[in-house]
């Protein structure tokens, strides 16, 4: 095939290409209820800004609507963030996770979920929802109910718990997990005591992902910390989210938690 006969074979194609996603945008709009979260914050973090400078530069430092659409190619198995028709992030597999099952039931019920979302001037983007289990019970109550309902205090407080060897060893094996550079997810806390020391006896809480232990908030940090540990008499447990991050200073792990 000549040159000319490829090229123009290669416009054909592209322009179905081009088409056929403008038929399907436009099916999505007519055909799907639209299902539209409050904006909440301090939201997500997005999978963006490593893979999508193009499409986020001319968003930067603006909040958009966006539309959350798992992915139809059977070779990704993921959650699109897409404004106005073009993905500019995807879900973490933390959160990918937690929300497919829901997106498929909404999917099949033709409803479409969108939400707002922030994209800072050095293109790190938001998705600005609850918290997961707050969103998905949001998505799954009855309009009459939904309406009604609040989220958490968009004050939110973080905690930062470093530790050593084994601690450092977890961490790597979470963060091993996904592509991005930290992971996020749902860590649970515990109570534990102190085995000697001046503050023999007294709480200190243990933090763990799915069984693993992930690091400790020992109780001389009590007077700092004493929200977190207030909640956490009462409670007795407690599942926060998580991010996992890598220290620029001196490259260890540490883990933050968001309450």
């Amino acid at each position: 095939m000549g040159f000319l006969k490829k090229h123009f074979a290669a416009k054909v194609v592209n322009q179905e290409i081009v088409e056929r996603q403008q038929s399907e945008r436009g099916n999505l709009k007519s055909e799907f209820t639209e299902l539209e979260c409050p904006e909440t914050e301090p939201g997500w973090q997005l999978n963006a800004e490593a893979y999508f400078k193009k499409e986020l530069r001319p968003l930067a430092g603006k909040t958009i609507r966006v539309v959350l659409v798992l992915s139809e190619d059977s070779e990704w198995d993921e959650t699109n963030i897409v404004h106005d028709g073009q993905k500019i992030a995807q879900l973490p597999d933390s959160y990918h996770n937690k929300m497919k099952p829901v997106l498929e039931g909404l999917r099949s019920n033709k409803i479409k979920l969108s939400a707002s979302a922030s994209v800072s001037d050095d293109l790190q983007a938001m998705l600005l929802v609850p918290y997961p289990l707050d969103f998905i019970r949001w998505i799954e109550a009855p309009p009459a109910i939904r309406s009604g309902m609040s989220f958490r205090a968009t004050e939110t407080r973080s905690v930062r718990i470093k530790g050593q060897g084994p601690v450092q060893e977890a961490l790597k094996g979470l963060l091993s997990q996904v592509d991005g550079d930290d992971w996020t997810g749902w860590v649970r806390l515990s109570q534990s005591k102190e085995g000697k020391g001046k503050h023999e006896g007294q709480m200190k809480i243990l933090a763990s992902v799915e069984g693993l232990h992930i690091g400790s908030i020992g109780a001389r940090y009590r007077a700092e910390e004493h929200e977190l540990f207030d909640e956490m008499e009462k409670e007795g447990e407690l599942l926060l989210e998580c991010r996992i991050s890598q220290s620029q200073f001196d490259e260890k792990l540490y883990s933050t938690l968001f309450f």
